[in-house]
């Protein structure tokens, strides 16, 4: 995990020395920002570049710690909310940041479960429906996976192999 760590922003500094090697590319610092391949370090070691920080608060390698050591900085923290890092948990623990609810409703961290026990919040269900909610389908596809092992133990403890795995099949 490391060693993919330090390949990634390997590739991300040799990804964007392309574009400081070619300025005269009519770059669009707008979109630019939204790419997972600019990181915060990049960021840090070009201030005189046009950084758009509404959509780098959408970026995935933004994270609420980025954003709170950097105060001065202009985020939108509606767009935050969207960014894959922001989880429930930092949310509900940050109430202080004025969080426009209708943008939590695209983060891929939130599940149905949230949704049904949060009634309070403003929620966008024309976002929703829009909305893969990963983390809630893996954790889902976890659950499953863990049923299906322990079942199959059972199983398998209990009759032959072949019977096993054709009852598992079923």
């Amino acid at each position: 995990m490391i060693l993919q760590q330090l390949w990634k922003e390997e590739y991300c500094k040799e990804w964007f020395q392309y574009i400081l090697d070619n300025q005269g590319q009519n770059w669009n610092y707008n979109w630019l920002t939204q790419n997972p391949n600019i990181t915060w370090e990049i960021v840090q070691n070009n201030p005189q570049k046009e950084w758009n920080y509404y959509t780098l608060s959408e970026n995935p390698n933004i994270t609420i710690d980025i954003v709170k050591n950097n105060p001065n900085k202009q985020w939108n923290y509606s767009r935050l909310l969207t960014n894959p890092n922001i989880t429930w948990e930092i949310v509900k623990n940050n109430p202080q940041i004025d969080w426009n609810f209708r943008y939590l409703s695209e983060n891929p961290n939130i599940t149905w479960e949230i949704v049904k026990n949060n009634p309070q919040i403003k929620w966008s269900y024309d976002l929703l429906v829009g909305n893969p909610m990963k983390k809630g389908f893996n954790d889902y596809m976890k659950k499953k996976e863990e049923i299906y092992n322990i079942a199959y133990k059972i199983i398998d403890r209990y009759t032959n192999r072949d019977i096993a795995e054709m009852i598992m099949l079923m």
